[in-house]
């Protein structure tokens, strides 16, 4: 049984591996003194509390408020 699931276990793995996206840019929100960065727009805008479908709509940068969301390439 061990030699089995150990087996599945290194499909799983390999196979999450070869799926992985490369990441081409990445989100940078900014509010006053605060930087933080997001691997997709609708995360930053859950973690941030921000409407995102009213937000996606708009072409970056963002400013609203006292926050900038900027869209740049990931190196």
């Amino acid at each position: 049984w061990y030699s089995v699931i150990w087996n599945l276990e290194v499909e799983i793995r390999t196979m999450e591996k070869t799926n992985r996206m490369q990441r081409q840019s990445i989100i940078v929100f900014i509010q006053g003194e605060r930087i933080e960065t997001y691997g997709n727009f609708k995360k930053c805008c859950e973690f941030e509390n921000l409407k995102y479908h009213t937000l996606a709509r708009l072409k970056f940068p963002i400013r609203i408020n006292d926050v900038v969301i900027h869209k740049t390439l990931f190196k």
